[in-house]
């Protein structure tokens, strides 16, 4: 109802039930029930709040099915007082993660590109890891979006993988606009794409 009300519609999902709470339950779930190209979202909702349990189904949709996911707490969503903010919430993110529109800005350069990049060290002893990221606009309005991480080597900060992502981000732009960001003042710097 709060999704309609935001003029977001959602069709009905595929409801699946778990045995237990255990990290290894949500994953065979999500495992057995994911279709390629046809599993546009996994939604989760949690009894309780474990961070192993939320990692693993992190890294499960995000590195090895790759599909947007939105978690949730029983406690979160089931408060009567903040039920109504807290669906509107939840249905703005998921219509984000599914590329939807809930806002814009007019930005008067044209052909303009917004480009962040950033890097994250996660774990401690044997399990550390270090993950890079970049993401860029792919419209004037700032309402689409490229974005690609990468697993890097332990402690390091520049991302080895810049290079070949932002090559991928600059064919992405393209392929949306037809034309490539405007750089102004700089010319050959994007050859590569030829």
């Amino acid at each position: 109802q709060c999704a309609r009300k935001m003029d977001i519609h959602f069709s009905s999902p595929q409801t699946v039930m778990i045995q237990n709470d255990s990290a290894q339950s949500y994953l065979k779930a999500v495992k057995g029930n994911f279709v390629e190209g046809r599993t546009q979202l996994v939604a989760c909702v949690f009894p309780t709040q474990r961070e192993d349990r939320y990692n693993v189904l992190k890294q499960l949709c995000c590195c090895d099915v790759v599909v947007a996911s939105q978690f949730m707490l029983i406690r979160t969503i089931s408060d009567p007082k903040k039920q109504r903010s807290v669906a509107a919430n939840i249905a703005a993110q998921i219509n984000a993660k599914l590329g939807g529109e809930l806002w814009g800005i007019n930005i008067p350069i044209k052909n303009f590109m917004a480009v962040g990049i950033d890097t994250y060290h996660s774990g401690k002893g044997r399990a550390r890891a270090s993950y890079g990221a970049l993401v860029g606009s792919l419209n004037s309005q700032c309402t689409r979006w490229y974005s690609k991480a990468f697993k890097h080597l332990e402690g390091e900060e520049l991302l080895k993988n810049l290079t070949a992502g932002f090559v991928a981000l600059l064919k992405s732009y393209y392929d949306h606009n037809n034309v490539l960001p405007n750089v102004k003042g700089l010319t050959g710097p994007f050859s590569c794409l030829n």
